[in-house]
């Protein structure tokens, strides 16, 4: 229900809170910058992900304004849930570099593992790679994403 602002003799819009993996994409068209094709966006990026582990990621969205983000923020959850996973000791370079952490460089270094030294171990030890020695804490942000047992 919209609420009368003293301050600013406007009325503002009281949003639903909305728990990030379930949200419909009417759901994500309450927020004023949020249309249809936003909307569409952030399921198609929740889904290749394997599912949201925080709200911040919201703000990964492609081309989604930071201001945007900010103004949603408040009235976002995001439930702890297990996000789809990928089994690293099969996954191919394709399946790898499709997830939105990682780049084909990232990919072929955990193939060329596997194919010099056979199946990883442990996910924590792609940590070894110069390749997830980065400023962008790839390893960090991806973890989650992976596995070595089925």
């Amino acid at each position: 229900q919209p609420r009368w602002n003293n301050k600013s003799n406007r009325i503002e819009k009281s949003y639903q809170l909305i728990e990030v993996n379930s949200a419909s994409i009417e759901q994500w068209q309450q927020f004023k910058g949020i249309g249809p094709s936003f909307a569409k966006r952030i399921i198609k990026y929740k889904e290749a992900l394997g599912g949201f582990v925080d709200v911040k990621q919201i703000a990964e969205v492609f081309l989604l304004p930071d201001s945007v983000y900010r103004h949603m923020h408040p009235h976002m959850h995001c439930k702890p849930v297990l996000p789809a996973q990928i089994n690293i000791n099969e996954a191919s370079i394709e399946a790898l570099k499709a997830h939105p952490y990682l780049r084909w460089f990232h990919a072929k270094a955990i193939l060329k593992y596997r194919e010099t030294k056979g199946d990883w171990p442990s996910v924590d030890l792609l940590q070894i790679l110069p390749e997830f020695d980065d400023n962008k804490n790839t390893f960090e942000r991806v973890r989650v994403y992976l596995r070595v047992l089925d």
